[in-house]
């Protein structure tokens, strides 16, 4: 279920290696289980479920042995072919026929991952280029974003308040509201068209399920 999710932020891998993440990600999780008041971290899964192939599969299962886990029935699937390679035979791979329900299970498995993970870092990047939106328009900078989110709570309800409204919060000028309001509401132009851009095409959830799939966890 969904509020079984979790997301992890990476803390001790340096640059993009995506082996490595995934490691120390399943070393966390697997962790809780002992330590964890969490009903999703503290049960046992059945089954672990890796993206990627052979050397995803194997760095998983360091991890199992690192933290003492081997005991618990391990996968991973390799998108390119949907070959699957079992744990208990790492390196020989399996094709299942593309109407098997077990691979469809698996793959729906490996998008919903994908997509919450997407969704994720899309919310982290919105957030990000909105407040550099904000600071960067003349006349407000750090401190000044930094009060006028205290006061309204976001970006987003920032762009939607009038000049009066904006007006109110110390250090605005009337003109200075009047700017902030046009430079926001060009900001989301941008990011709209940014977002038909990525309806065309896939091309965009390619790029960031390869640098979010190590933080997920289902």
């Amino acid at each position: 279920k969904k509020s079984h999710y979790r997301k992890f932020k990476i803390k001790t891998v340096a640059g993009n290696n995506d082996f490595a993440c995934m490691k120390e990600v399943l070393i966390r999780r697997l962790n809780e289980i002992a330590t964890s008041d969490d009903e999703s971290f503290s049960s046992i899964p059945d089954l672990l479920v890796i993206d990627g192939g052979k050397g995803q599969l194997a760095y998983a299962m360091e991890a199992q042995r690192e933290t003492g886990r081997e005991d618990i029935e391990i996968l991973s699937l390799a998108k390119r072919e949907e070959e699957v390679f079992l744990g208990s035979a790492p390196t020989t791979s399996i094709v299942l026929p593309k109407d098997s329900v077990a691979l469809q299970l698996l793959q729906r498995i490996r998008d919903e991952a994908h997509r919450f993970a997407i969704t994720f870092h899309r919310n982290l990047r919105s957030k990000h280029l909105s407040e550099s939106a904000l600071k960067s328009i003349q006349g407000v900078g750090k401190i000044l974003c930094a009060r006028l989110i205290k006061e309204f709570g976001s970006v987003e309800e920032i762009r939607l308040k009038t000049p009066e409204e904006i007006a109110k919060v110390d250090g605005v000028s009337y003109p200075l509201a009047q700017r902030i309001i046009e430079a926001l509401n060009k900001a989301e132009d941008k990011n709209e068209g940014a977002n038909e851009d990525v309806k065309e095409g896939n091309k965009e959830d390619s790029q960031l399920a390869s640098e979010v799939k190590s933080e997920e966890n289902l």
